[in-house]
């Protein structure tokens, strides 16, 4: 089962959690990366899909299930009473509540049970419901010094680096991923050596899109930290989508070096061969990250393609169909299945496969001028022509001229009876 890594007081966590290869952008939550025991893997992975950007889930602030007292203070000025207290207000909030809020709402008796930021927890609770007169009606202590939270800047520097981390954690829970850069970068100009600051900055230029910046941040959570598999992985993705494949090959086998079983590193291992050329390696390590978790739906998408590439068709068929099992909406999938079914000249299933692929994406325009050829076959001259125009509206769409010259012309073949 492929888990979550956390950090907690006592190091290192595992987490069970269904995984989907991409980005892994689980925070590490606290300062101590000693006395780790029983690793596996995290979630929400970085990975590098077909052709695509990075794919960024939106992080949630890893929490720890264990009360350790060596999870860092921040700033407790309330006293019991007044936190209870606090605690029934914000229930009495609970009316919209959306996943954000229940979360934040978990947030704050954590922070009761551990005597934790509170503070930091209304926060969340004020950005979810979107009402800060109501977080107003909340202990005047707490209000007042939320509303100085916002409004003072300094008060970032007389925080520690834990609880700059912790800020920073915080504003990625809220969505403000350059609050959190910012919060990352004080904590690291105030503790150098603080490992999960580095890696959690690289997770958040990563969100980004500052690939150099994630690159550095990751290289240097891996100087501090060598014995962090997903650190390597996270930095050869992140080497990987800047278009170095070869150098992050060098970083995804010493994650796998590390921790033999990630399947993350396996897939992105994966892709990188596939960058180079080196399509029998890629299918070797593809295959190996879906031996280490088959409930992957890019894995098996991806093996897909490259199996097809490399000529067995057949097996393409079941691999986009194992990853429609998983994830009946991968549009990719679909499209995928569809051109399969139409090289194998299965007409009725072609048709099905693609049009599905065009409801799940609207504007597909390769799924729509595959469909149109698929109709074409059929004899359906109208039903492809209407098809080739929704290509060729799409295709301009996406600034690829030459396709839309393609879709013109079968346009006109069909038009002109020929």
């Amino acid at each position: 089962m492929d888990c979550d890594w956390i950090m907690t007081g006592k190091g290192y966590l595992a987490m069970n959690k269904t995984i989907r290869l991409k980005w892994p952008t689980k925070l590490l939550k606290t300062k101590t990366i000693s006395n780790r025991l029983n690793l596996s893997i995290l979630s929400l992975s970085i990975g590098c899909i077909w052709g695509g950007a990075i794919a960024v889930a939106s992080p949630v602030a890893a929490r720890s299930s264990e009360r350790s007292n060596n999870l860092a203070q921040i700033e407790i000025n309330q006293q019991l009473g007044d936190q209870v207290g606090d605690q029934v207000r914000v229930n009495q909030l609970r009316q919209p509540a959306d996943q954000l809020f229940q979360s934040s709402i978990h947030d704050i008796n954590h922070g009761l049970d551990l005597n934790n930021n509170l503070s930091l927890s209304v926060e969340f609770a004020a950005k979810a419901l979107e009402v800060p007169p109501q977080i107003a009606q909340l202990n005047p202590k707490t209000a007042s010094h939320h509303k100085l939270k916002q409004s003072n800047p300094a008060s970032n520097q007389a925080e520690t680096a834990e609880q700059l981390l912790e800020r920073g954690n915080a504003h990625i829970r809220l969505g403000d991923v350059e609050g959190a850069i910012k919060a990352f970068r004080a904590a690291v100009s105030k503790k150098p050596n603080m490992t999960a600051a580095h890696y959690n900055l690289g997770l958040a230029f990563a969100q980004t899109g500052q690939l150099q910046e994630a690159i550095n941040a990751f290289f240097r959570a891996a100087e501090l930290d060598p014995t962090f598999p997903m650190t390597f992985s996270n930095l050869g993705a992140a080497l990987l989508q800047g278009g170095n494949p070869q150098q992050a090959v060098a970083y995804f086998q010493r994650a796998i070096e590390l921790k033999p079983d990630l399947p993350i590193a396996h897939y992105n291992l994966g892709i990188a061969y596939k960058e180079q050329g080196q399509i029998t390696e890629a299918i070797a390590s593809l295959r190996e990250a879906q031996k280490l978790y088959p409930q992957s739906p890019e894995t098996n998408y991806n093996l897909g393609l490259l199996v097809q590439e490399s000529g067995d068709l057949d097996e393409a068929i079941k691999l986009y169909q194992a990853a429609l099992e998983i994830n009946p909406n991968y549009a990719q999938a679909r499209y995928n299945l569809g051109a399969a079914f139409l090289l194998q000249e299965k007409m009725d299933q072609a048709i099905a496969e693609l049009q599905k692929a065009t409801q799940l994406r609207p504007n597909y325009a390769d799924a729509f001028f595959t469909l149109g050829v698929a109709r074409a076959k059929q004899g359906q001259t109208q039903a492809a022509i209407d098809a080739f125009i929704q290509a060729q509206a799409y295709f301009n769409g996406e600034n690829r001229p030459r396709w839309a010259e393609l879709a013109d012309q079968q346009i006109k073949r069909l038009r002109a009876g020929s």
